[in-house]
C-alpha cells in the first residue's frame, strides 16, 4: 500500500574509506559500540546478515558490529559534522555489498501550510 499524506525521505550513504574516518573521528564513541580506541585498517559489509566487519592490526582481530548498533554511531556523526537530519523522522539503518546507509523517513498526514 501507498502511504498516506506526504513522505519526505532521505538516505545518508558511507562507502568504507568514509566509514573509517568516521570512526577515526569518533573513537571515544566508537569504544560504546566495543570497537577499539584505534583506526580500523579496513572495513567490508555484509549485506547479507546486516553487519560490518572492521579490520584491525592483524586478520584475527576482525569484529563483526550490526548495522543498527552502528546506526547510532553515524546518527551522532553526522549531528557533529553538521550532515542534515530530520530530527522527527523514522530513522533505520541498511548494509549493503558496499556502504552502509541511514534512512529516514517523515511522514506528514496532514499537508503542512504553505507560506
Amino acid at each position: 500500500t501507498l502511504p498516506i499524506g506526504i513522505v519526505d525521505k532521505r538516505e545518508i550513504s558511507f562507502d568504507a574509506r568514509s566509514l573509517i574516518s568516521v570512526v577515526k573521528a569518533s573513537l571515544g564513541r566508537a569504544a560504546a559500540i566495543d570497537l577499539p580506541a584505534t583506526e580500523p585498517r579496513g572495513v567490508s559489509f555484509d549485506a547479507l546478515n546486516q553487519q560490518v566487519v572492521f579490520s584491525y592490526n592483524n586478520e584475527a582481530h576482525n569484529l563483526s558490529v550490526a548495522g543498527e548498533r552502528l546506526g547510532a554511531l553515524l546518527v551522532s556523526y553526522c549531528i557533529r559534522a553538521r550532515i542534515p537530519l530530520p530530527r522527527y523522522s523514522e530513522k533505520t539503518v541498511r548494509v549493503e555489498a558496499d556502504r552502509i546507509s541511514i534512512m529516514c523517513a517523515t511522514h506528514y498526514h496532514d499537508p503542512p501550510s504553505a507560506r
